[in-house]
């Protein structure tokens, strides 16, 4: 074996000179995409929906500098993983049940668009197979109860349960429980259908419980207790976490901390200290400094806190009225509602500043819960017991955003948001997390989203949504990039004598480069190209799989 002729370092990280599909076996053919790109006439007024705020400070041009080390510039050929595509999740306690309607209803979408167009998708990871999938619970559905809500959404589970929200989106984001969606959607890669089922579960479990009788008991004991939710939540958290980890997973999943090279997760808290409360963005990712300018618009840029899922998911849900703060690394947290429940605005400054641009984020997905009502106890409006807290409402930030883009601040971003409204009473003297103790509240929200959903504009907005989402995933998944971005997959040469035994390579056009420089390896051919798959399989270290989170197969 020769000696390295070249540094490995020199490598690229995204797909190599050497660009060839040999490993899909099923390539898509550039014909096979039917679907336009995002143009002018996709980016129209309909985005310019809202008004009527003051606009905050805007990213400042000079002072963005691309995080990623990628070059930005944008051109009809240019690299498919440079444009962003961004989910926002608005909070709001039970209401979150309409988000996650929604996002079933736009992955129904795109597996019809995906299996419309030729060659037709098995699933969001192809051209790679799909891995199985396994519920919590194996118990079979008894006959009486086939017809159930549960029951119809197992089904459904099974239909659509390889298409991924995680495989469609860079960034998924969210607030309060839209920070726990996110959570599950992006860092433990479920399906919608998934986070549904857990989301229920979760509800029911924290207060779906019956009142305790009107006798006396100390209140740490007692079911409705601060202290009682509180324990309760963290328990069903931790449950839903270790339910997709392993112990042996090489991915661990007590870290909320993840790969930055997959969907990356975003979740709004506050951090609180004896002199203020301020928005703080919990990161799987590193978020590199602007540079010696200060940037008033960076929150808490750096290293990702280290801390676990359930710790992250339990930071942006410790509303104050109904649970307790969490304490991580000696710092308070509490519900990222207080100041920002509607995400969008604080997560596109985020976006633009890790890629240098205001253009690089082609679609900007926000989905909100509805309006809740005005809500007081004993004579005092609970607005005014959290204006300490409150910086930004779901309609400010959905207003800033879209005065932006009228402003031209994203000339390349589709904006869309879908947000069934203030359409059903669910009573003023009612939290919206103890609202779970109702089942008309839960039949009201099911009802209202699904009135929603059925309107023709509607029918046409996701639509074209997923039509760029499915356009984009087929571009990707043309390059070696895209078997690390949804499995997880590094690679480590095997060959004696190799000057970096030990370095991992991130996808499989850089190991066959690094063995054409170093090992002489011929170039991939009819003759030699089923060995080269042999090797290439014994050469991967690591590789997720969707029902635990990862799994080491070196």
């Amino acid at each position: 074996m020769a000696s390295a002729s070249a540094k490995d370092s020199d490598i690229p990280s995204t797909s190599s000179a050497c660009d060839f599909q040999f490993a899909h076996r099923v390539s898509f053919k550039e014909d096979a995409v039917l679907i336009p790109g995002p143009g002018a006439d996709t980016v129209e007024k309909s985005n310019k929906r809202h008004s009527g705020s003051t606009l905050k400070p805007s990213l400042k041009e000079s002072n963005v500098a691309n995080r990623n080390g990628r070059n930005t510039a944008r051109s009809e050929e240019e690299d498919p993983w440079v444009p962003q595509y961004t989910l926002c999740l608005d909070g709001g306690g039970i209401r979150g049940m309409s988000t996650l309607l929604i996002l079933r209803r736009l992955m129904d979408v795109i597996k019809e668009v995906e299996q419309t167009i030729n060659p037709a998708a098995a699933s969001s990871t192809t051209p790679y197979m799909f891995p199985g999938r396994q519920r919590r619970d194996a118990e079979p559905i008894t006959k009486s109860a086939a017809s159930s809500p549960t029951a119809q959404s197992s089904i459904h589970t099974i239909e659509n349960s390889a298409f991924l929200p995680c495989h469609y989106f860079d960034y998924i984001a969210g607030t309060s429980t839209g920070g726990l969606i996110a959570i599950m959607l992006s860092r433990l890669r479920m399906t919608v259908d998934e986070c549904l089922e857990e989301y229920t579960i979760l509800g029911n479990e924290v207060f779906g419980r019956p009142r305790a009788k009107r006798v006396f008991i100390p209140r740490s004991l007692k079911l409705d207790s601060l202290e009682a939710r509180t324990g309760r939540l963290e328990r069903m958290l931790r449950t839903i976490v270790e339910s997709k980890g392993s112990k042996e997973s090489v991915d661990k999943i007590d870290h909320f901390a993840s790969r930055p090279d997959s969907c990356r997760t975003i979740v709004v808290t506050v951090r609180k200290s004896s002199s203020s409360s301020v928005p703080y963005l919990l990161r799987t990712y590193n978020h590199p400094t602007a540079g010696e300018e200060f940037d008033p618009l960076e929150r808490n840029p750096g290293d990702p806190l280290d801390c676990s899922v359930w710790e992250a998911a339990r930071a942006t849900s410790a509303a104050p009225t109904y649970f307790k703060a969490v304490r991580i690394k000696g710092q308070k947290f509490l519900d990222g509602g207080l100041v920002s429940n509607n995400p969008t605005w604080l997560v596109m400054n985020e976006v633009c500043q890790m890629h240098g641009s205001r253009d690089s984020i082609d679609l900007c997905l926000s989905i909100g819960t509805g309006c809740a009502p005005v809500r007081s106890k004993n004579g005092i409006s609970l607005t005014r017991v959290l204006m300490p807290y409150k910086v930004g409402t779901p309609r400010q930030s959905q207003e800033q955003v879209g005065l932006e883009i009228e402003d031209g601040r994203y000339e390349r971003c589709k904006y869309e948001r879908f947000d069934i409204g203030s359409v059903w009473d669910v009573g003023s003297t009612k939290s919206e997390w103890k609202l779970w103790r109702s089942d008309s509240t839960m039949d009201s929200i099911r009802n209202a989203t699904s009135t929603y959903l059925n309107r023709q504009d509607i029918k046409k907005s996701l639509e074209e949504v997923a039509q760029m989402l499915v356009r984009q995933r087929r571009l990707r998944a043309k390059t070696s990039r895209w078997e690390t971005f949804v499995f997880g997959v590094n690679y480590r040469c095997e060959a004696n004598l190799c000057p970096t035994p030990q370095k991992l390579w991130k996808n499989r056009d850089e190991l066959v480069a690094h063995m054409q420089r170093s090992h002489n390896q011929e170039s991939p051919g009819p003759d030699n190209i089923d060995a080269i798959e042999e090797m290439l399989e014994r050469c991967k270290t690591r590789q997720w799989s969707y029902d635990k989170i990862a799994i080491d197969i070196a």
